[in-house]
């Protein structure tokens, strides 16, 4: 969780939670969208599989686009790379049980 301490005049110590920024909530959701349709089946005709493959698109681009896969895993101080890893480890396993 993103936080930031604050020192108010009084003595008292707040904290800001940075996930309640706008930005942020949009990129998280954005993440969790992706993430969702990823999991998904990317074979076959219809607006599922379209979304999967759209998905694995976006998780494999390295472009640096604002709301590209690299800048939000940045954003949200989540590790880009270790994640590709645990969802290509995921979909092999998936495909190797699915033989």
């Amino acid at each position: 969780m993103h936080s930031v301490s604050l020192e108010p005049g009084y003595g008292e110590s707040a904290r800001v939670d940075r996930t309640q920024e706008p930005e942020l909530r949009l990129m998280s959701a954005v993440l969790k969208d992706a993430l969702e349709h990823y999991a998904r089946s990317p074979h076959g005709p219809g607006r599922k599989a379209a979304l999967a493959r759209e998905a694995r698109a976006w998780v494999r681009d390295d472009s640096d686009s604002l709301f590209g896969f690299r800048s939000v895993c940045e954003h949200l101080e989540i590790d880009a790379a270790a994640l590709r890893a645990a969802l290509a480890e995921r979909e092999a396993a998936r495909v190797e049980g699915s033989l």
